[in-house]
């Protein structure tokens, strides 16, 4: 029976309650909401398995296909009683999280339905259950969060749409939509809330907010505000910018047969670009998906969304070369441990899994003291560049490059390991007691994707990195091209991955270069170490390195400062920046500049 405080206000005979909701429900079920195409319960599964990681299970699957009026007749026998009871219990559990508020909202549009499934008492149980968690959800929860979406805005306005035959329902359409549109109003914070927990909850937080776009129009005749409507495009772009080649989102475990109804025609990508934006979203999502190409096709870039989406609070990047996913994708994650990265060329998902560093000094193990922060974010039709640095004990701070030079198909991923303790002069500018300060070893390890085979060549120290087949070379720029000789360090083929270890003194620099354009492959390759000058004086590995990467016809130099921003030369450039990527021409010695990182308070004005 309904709660003391609704009873007067619901207080129908059940039979007649029951033929009130199956007169309406018929014009009332999800698919009413939606335009041609994006129909039936997939719009209450839109995101789940991306964000939990497998499909519903078998009985709330069976719900959503009841909140549409599917058959179930291809489904298994589901006592819907027994489901309804564990779904009660479900909601005394604390730490309710957006994956259980997208299984409460099938409940909800569920419930028209379920009074022919349901005896009188549990029906009741049920909405008094969610009637709660709504009022709870828009009185407590903060405007940004998730909860105040799904439980304090659309699982009132379903409420009220749904089962407007009773008082109570039709009175929390008021304080549901005032709960919508105040997310629809936390632009900054309500996408950052989206990106949390490496964004596998983006989609479905995407999937809510489009569904509650069009229950404000059905129930409430409310059109969405424009800041509601960048909201939801800006969430379109990342989901659709946050997608591998086989429709999975980045970051997520789910299988790719679970995910479908996400990628699919009139799936929720299709469905978001076609209601916010066709000419823009569109495309991006076509060619994030592999549906169309991008090469060659200059009007048709322009009108995209940037390819280099970051968010600082959430620690999360997608670096893009272009939106077409074949261009191959560069994303990383580091709001929370560990720190995660994916490099994929092409459809082909090469590193996927965690950076992992160790570094000692002497004989102690050292360890990191505090989170990642940004030091350096940075796009254009060049490169996306992005430098973290994190605090580690030994008063040591490790700094972290992840650049990617955009029409090279190339990607670098770098990590500096620099003493704090410098007195960061100009002349040898490392620690006053440099003579008797231990050695330190970097030692970073990427974990590769399941799919990844690595190759180690025998003579020289890259390694090629193949699906069916080769798509990528890794080049350890610290080390000589040649195994024979003295070296620094290695670079080795383990378990799971690729390990690569640099020692030095003082500051140690750990670059790898790696190229995933084919046409390369075949060519001849090499790379050195520069010598790098400052004053006449030949400085030491750590106060700044340089290296030349040369492919083909293609060469690059990368220069970085480990100690001062000081004037030095490499290759015959004069160089005064922290960092330096240029594409470098034999036939007249001009360098191009790509990028440069200058730290300095003045900074020129083609620095980064």
């Amino acid at each position: 029976m309904p709660s003391a405080t609704g009873q007067a206000a619901d207080a129908f005979l059940w039979p007649e309650l029951k033929q009130r909701i199956q007169k309406r429900r018929s014009k009332r079920c999800p698919d009413r909401l939606w335009p041609k195409g994006a129909q039936g319960s997939q719009t209450l599964r839109w995101g789940h398995a991306s964000a939990t990681g497998h499909p519903l299970s078998p009985s709330l699957e069976a719900v959503s296909r009841l909140a549409s009026g599917e058959p179930l007749a291809a489904q298994p026998q589901i006592d819907f009683c027994e489901a309804a009871e564990s779904f009660c219990d479900s909601l005394s559990s604390p730490g309710l999280a957006p994956p259980d508020y997208s299984e409460i909202l099938i409940w909800a549009y569920a419930l028209p339905e379920l009074v022919e499934h349901l005896d009188e008492r549990l029906w009741w149980d049920v909405l008094n259950r969610l009637q709660s968690l709504q009022r709870a959800a828009a009185e407590q929860s903060p405007p940004h969060s998730p909860a105040h979406l799904m439980l304090g805005g659309e699982l009132g306005l379903v409420l009220a749409w749904s089962l407007a035959d009773l008082p109570s329902c039709q009175a929390m359409q008021e304080p549901a939509t005032a709960a919508a549109l105040a997310w629809l109003a936390e632009h900054d914070a309500a996408i950052e809330d989206a990106l949390a927990e490496s964004a596998i909850h983006v989609r479905l937080i995407l999937a809510a907010g489009l569904r509650v776009q069009r229950l404000l129009k059905v129930v409430a005749d409310r059109k969405l505000p424009s800041a509601g409507e960048a909201l939801l495009w800006n969430l379109t772009t990342w989901a659709a910018a946050l997608t591998n080649p086989d429709g999975v989102a980045v970051f997520s475990t789910a299988a790719k047969a679970d995910v479908r109804e996400d990628g699919a025609d009139g799936g929720l990508l299709s469905t978001a670009a076609a209601i916010l934006d066709a000419q823009s979203l569109g495309p991006a999502v076509q060619a994030s998906l592999g549906h169309s190409k991008s090469r060659g096709r200059l009007a048709w870039q322009v009108r995209l969304p940037e390819p280099m989406l970051y968010s600082e609070a959430a620690g999360l990047a997608a670096m893009l070369p272009e939106w077409d996913v074949r261009r191959g994708r560069v994303f990383l994650s580091y709001g929370s441990e560990p720190f995660r990265l994916e490099v994929q060329t092409g459809r082909a998902r090469l590193i996927q899994g965690t950076w992992e560093v160790q570094i000692q000094r002497g004989q102690q193990t050292l360890a990191p003291c505090g989170p990642w922060t940004e030091t350096c974010q940075y796009t254009d039709d060049d490169v996306h560049y992005l430098e973290l640095q994190q605090a580690w004990s030994g008063d040591l701070m490790l700094q972290r490059q992840i650049m990617v030079v955009r029409d090279d198909r190339c990607v670098m991923l770098a990590d500096a390991v620099v003493s704090q303790s410098g007195d960061g002069s100009p002349s040898g500018g490392v620690s006053k007691s440099a003579d008797s300060a231990a050695p330190i070893q970097y030692r970073g390890r990427w974990q590769t994707a399941p799919t990844a085979d690595c190759q180690s060549e025998e003579e020289t120290w890259e390694v090629i990195l193949n699906d069916s087949k080769p798509r990528a070379l890794a080049l350890p720029l610290a080390l000589p091209e040649w195994r024979v000789g003295p070296a620094v360090g290695s670079f080795d083929v383990v378990d799971d991955g690729l390990q690569l270890t640099v020692r030095g003194k003082n500051n140690v620099y750990a670059p790898l270069w790696i190229d995933g354009q084919r046409r390369r492959f075949t060519k001849p390759r090499t790379w050195r170490q520069l010598t790098v000058a400052e004053q006449l004086r030949i400085v030491g590995d750590d106060e700044a390195v340089a290296y030349r990467i040369e492919v083909g016809s293609d060469q690059w130099l990368v220069y970085r400062s480990l100690v001062g921003r000081v004037s030095r030369t490499a290759l015959g450039k004069n160089l005064v920046a922290d960092f330096y990527c240029g594409r470098f021409d034999s036939a007249d010695g001009y360098c191009e500049e790509l990028v440069t990182v200058d730290d300095a308070e003045e900074e020129p004005e083609d620095s980064a």
